[in-house]
């Protein structure tokens, strides 16, 4: 299934059975609002990631309704710049120090030790973890899971 198959799915399912979960999530982000962040990262997202924010922009106040998600919530745009900010910004001399950016060209699976500028903040929980989108080359969508505080 694709991930706009999928997202309606999950959508009707929660607008029938979880209408407080479908009220927290917001609508769609323009196309003009994906290309800005996507810019902001320097890194050319999947199309599945794209389509993502095209379906939806995520919880933007936190609500803890809008978990769909087990146990996290969708960040909106606004909020995967900031924690994308923060996050390559904390991580630099660390990253710098394991290798940098070459750490992409390792099979997926490997663990980096860092956080790597390719990877997007998707989705948070109220620990402060975050799950991402390593958006890289070599890779079309491979989702990871960082302990990283956000």
């Amino acid at each position: 299934m694709s991930v706009e198959e999928n997202w309606l799915r999950l959508s009707d399912w929660c607008q029938r059975e979880a209408p407080i979960t479908a009220a927290a999530i917001d609508p769609p982000a323009g196309k003009s609002a994906v290309d800005e962040i996507e810019r902001l990262t320097g890194i050319k997202w999947p199309t599945e990631l794209r389509t993502w924010f095209g379906l939806q922009n995520g919880n933007p106040d936190g609500r803890h309704s809008a978990l769909i998600f087990p146990d996290f919530q969708p960040l909106s745009l606004d909020r995967v710049a900031s924690v994308w900010a923060s996050m390559t910004e904390t991580w630099a001399e660390t990253t710098a120090a394991v290798g940098g950016l070459s750490l992409l060209d390792e099979p997926a699976g490997e663990v980096s030790e860092t956080y790597l500028s390719a990877y997007i903040p998707i989705a948070f929980n109220i620990r402060g973890d975050l799950l991402f989108v390593a958006a890289v080359r070599s890779l079309v969508f491979r989702t990871i899971y960082s302990v990283a505080q956000m």
